[in-house]
């Protein structure tokens, strides 16, 4: 969970250094960097085709911001999480308060990640 507010901190970074059009991409590859490294997946990952174009930008992200975090990255797959799978209805729960986040973070974590200044020990 990135709350509103980290996210408009994060915003206003990347306008900061004139590099706003990478916002959705770095900020999601270091969302989901911190979060396999929390859940540690033994198979496959697959990432919902919402990002067109900027799937291969992503995944290296992920990969590089895994391996400054101490982790080998999983096998990733780009498809379709349709709405009526598990993850989608786990965002949803999250989402309307009604089942806890795995994990939350901020804006600082996030840019410690995308800078790689992010500790290997934290999550």
């Amino acid at each position: 969970l990135l709350k509103k507010s980290e996210k408009r901190k994060l915003q206003k970074i990347f306008i900061s250094l004139e590099i706003k059009k990478f916002f959705p991409y770095l900020t999601f590859a270091a969302l989901l960097a911190l979060l396999l490294k929390k859940l540690k997946p033994k198979t496959k990952i697959i990432i919902d085709k919402e990002y067109f174009g900027h799937e291969k930008l992503i995944e290296d992200k992920i990969k590089i911001y895994l391996e400054q975090l101490g982790e080998k990255s999983p096998h990733i797959e780009w498809g379709h999480v349709g709405k009526l799978s598990k993850a989608h209805n786990i965002g949803y729960l999250v989402a309307v308060n009604r089942r806890k986040a795995d994990l939350i973070v901020n804006a600082k974590e996030v840019m410690e990640v995308i800078l790689g200044t992010k500790k290997t020990g934290t999550a």
